[in-house]
Parts: C-alpha cells; sequence; structure tokens
C-alpha cells in the first residue's frame, strides 16, 4: 500500500519561514542603507554649505584686510602731509623771521645809536649798541618793545667810554623772539 501525505510537510514550512526572515533581514538591510545614505546626503549637504559659507567669510576677511591696508596706507599719506605742512610752515616762519626782525630793528633805530653787534642763541637775541646819549638808547628800547616778535626787551651792562672827545654809552639790549605773531 502506498501512502500519500496530503498535509504540507514541515519542509516546505520551513523553507517558507526561512524565506519570509530573509525578506524581512533584507529589508531592514535595505532600510538601515537608505537610512545611512539620508544622514551622509544630509551631512555632506551641512558640510558644503558650511564650507561654502567659510570661503565667503575668507574672501570677506580678504577684503576686509584690503580695506584696512589701504586706510592704513591713507592714514601713513596724512601723517606724511601734515608733517610737510608743519615743515613748510616752520620753513615760512624761519624765511619771515628774519627779515621782519632786522626790519624792525632798522625802523626802531633812532639817528644817534648805532647797533654793533647782534647775536641769537635760539629765541634770545642781544644787541650791542652805542649811542651818543642814554636818552636815545631809552628811545630805542621802547620802540623794540612795540615789536610783533620781540617780547621781554630787557637793559643790559651800560658803558660810557670816551672816544675822540665825546661821551659814547656801549649797552647790551637782550630780547626774546616771538615769531608766531607772524
Amino acid at each position: 500500500m502506498i501512502r500519500i501525505n496530503l498535509l504540507p510537510s514541515r519542509d516546505k514550512e520551513l523553507r517558507d519561514m526561512a524565506i519570509r526572515q530573509l525578506a524581512t533581514i533584507l529589508a531592514l538591510v535595505v532600510l538601515v542603507l537608505i537610512v545611512l545614505m539620508t544622514v551622509r546626503y544630509t551631512a555632506q549637504q551641512e558640510y558644503l554649505a558650511a564650507a561654502n559659507e567659510a570661503e565667503i567669510l575668507q574672501k570677506d576677511v580678504k577684503k576686509e584686510q584690503a580695506e584696512l591696508r589701504r586706510l592704513d596706507r591713507h592714514r601713513k599719506e596724512e601723517e606724511e602731509l601734515q608733517r610737510r605742512l608743519s615743515l613748510i610752515s616752520r620753513l615760512e616762519k624761519g624765511r619771515r623771521g628774519p627779515v621782519r626782525l632786522l626790519d624792525d630793528l632798522a625802523r626802531a633805530k633812532p639817528k644817534r645809536v648805532w647797533l654793533t653787534q647782534l647775536s641769537e642763541d635760539g629765541q634770545k637775541i642781544t644787541l650791542l649798541t652805542r649811542s651818543l646819549g642814554q636818552t636815545d638808547t631809552s628811545e630805542y628800547m621802547k620802540k623794540l618793545q612795540r615789536s610783533a616778535i620781540l617780547k621781554n626787551v630787557n637793559l643790559g651792562a651800560t658803558q660810557r667810554v670816551e672816544e675822540s672827545g665825546l661821551s659814547v654809552y656801549n649797552t647790551d639790549i637782550t630780547a626774546v623772539l616771538d615769531y608766531s605773531g607772524l
């Protein structure tokens, strides 16, 4: 007698179960791969965005550095121009000052006073004069005090000397130069 088993066999059940488990594992692997690819893509996009932003910031930094160098050059040029203007101003005063001094000395000098020596030591000047009378020397000092560039006009030593039968007064006069009034 031949027996036929009409009930499904256990092998088929095991095989079906293995196929389902394999399909589930495969679906999980595919799902994990999709999640990993999504995470990688997102991270890559964030990295590219950050790199792009860093590049833009680098360009901005370079622009700002170039602007700072330009401003620094401009500041140095301005300082140089100010230095030159100051030098020109000092030279102008230095050029006009001595001419003005000699002019003031000549205009203030009475007829009976002679300027024998003029010396300058910084801002202090010393005049050695000869006169026929002390009133002439006094008049000369009063006129010198009115000068815009002479300050603190003072009488120094006065000495009376006899020359060719005349009384001559040798006098030292000191003053401070101030060219700022020019």
